[in-house]
């Protein structure tokens, strides 16, 4: 397995790993820089640490904000990128670092760059970025994915105390992502033993803490997120994901709905086209035995945690007509589709919608 983030589970650490490296960028969500608390405890040590801010506010990181990242740290010279928040925040951050060694859109730096370390600090747990060698980046209405080993984080802080402010919606649609994630990176033809047992834990963890982060948040099922959401970013770092995250883009792109709910929309149809198959493409049995058991058993569970979460359960509920099915199947992520055990042909993506509809 690649190597992973130093873990620290307390954000207590994160002042004394940058103390003495000079001015460094600091990529934060304003919102979840207050609201987890990491304000309070971080804002004055950080500052006279030499911390040069820079505002994340987009709902989803944009190569232009990437850029003026880049340009921030360029002009006060950083030695290293710091990300506070969520996905965004963190792929931002990662986007910086990839600009200021001479990356585009196009284009990876090139192997003799030198690229500034990340430190990363979760404010949710979902999308594992604090644990990956890659980004997340929309330009000009379409998503592309920046993919580099020299962008994995050198340190990863992963605190649960802060994310004990998060809505309900926010930890429904954050995890749901990283539970999906997981799964998916069970039936990914880039998987490994290796990344097959960080999957499985991070479903465990997931699966039994879920709907309690969700309807009746304690500390200890916080905890669980936490550390489930981070054991699957450490997976797909590895195997990547498959045809629900493929399929989600568009659902995101076009009807604005939260990436962790986009996904989960479709994950039920496609376990249930692979228990079709003849010969079941490789993971099926482990993610069905994972939900329940059965098939049956599996996806009402799927449908119960859906509900319980508050996500929607159709394509329909999320103002999807019947008639733009036929044009979301052409619009997938061909790699993430290419990742798939299952080899989804142009008719199994349109029976996917068909039964998520």
């Amino acid at each position: 397995m690649s190597q992973a983030p130093e873990l620290h589970e307390s954000i207590t650490a994160l002042p004394t790993l940058v103390a003495g490296v000079g001015p460094f960028l600091l990529v934060r969500d304003p919102v979840a820089w207050e609201r987890s608390g990491a304000s309070a405890v971080l804002d004055a040590e950080l500052t006279a640490l030499g911390a040069v801010p820079f505002e994340e506010q987009a709902p989803h990181p944009t190569f232009e904000s990437m850029q003026a990242a880049a340009a921030r740290a360029r002009d006060t010279r950083c030695r290293v990128v710091v990300a506070v928040g969520g996905g965004t925040a963190i792929d931002t951050a990662k986007g910086a670092i990839w600009c200021l060694a001479g990356g585009s859109i196009e284009e990876p730096p090139s192997q003799e760059a030198a690229l500034l370390p990340l430190f990363a600090v979760p404010t949710t747990a979902g999308t594992g970025s604090e644990a990956t060698h890659f980004a997340v980046c929309w330009h000009e209405g379409v998503k592309h994915s920046l993919s580099d080993e020299r962008l994995r984080p050198a340190h990863a802080v992963v605190d649960s105390n802060l994310h004990q402010s998060l809505p309900p919606q926010l930890t429904a649609t954050t995890g749901l992502d990283a539970l999906c994630q997981s799964l998916e990176s069970l039936w990914a033809r880039g998987a490994t033993k290796e990344s097959r047992s960080a999957a499985t834990q991070a479903a465990e963890l997931i699966l039994g803490a879920l709907e309690v982060a969700v309807t009746q948040p304690t500390p200890e099922a916080r905890r669980q997120m936490a550390r489930g959401a981070h054991f699957a970013g450490r997976a797909i770092d590895v195997s990547k994901t498959t045809t629900p995250h493929a399929l989600s883009y568009a659902l995101t792109h076009d009807h604005g709905v939260p990436h962790g709910f986009a996904v989960a929309l479709t994950f039920g149809a496609c376990l249930e086209l692979r228990h079709g198959r003849q010969e079941r493409p490789g993971g099926t049995d482990e993610v069905t035995s994972l939900l329940g058991g059965s098939l049956e058993e599996a996806t009402a569970r799927l449908r119960e945690l859906l509900d319980a979460c508050g996500a929607p359960t159709s394509l329909r509920e999320v103002g999807v007509e019947e008639a733009e099915l036929e044009g979301l199947v052409t619009r997938v992520n061909p790699e993430r589709l290419a990742n798939d055990t299952l080899e989804p042909t142009t008719e199994d993506l349109g029976w996917v919608l068909r039964s998520s509809w």
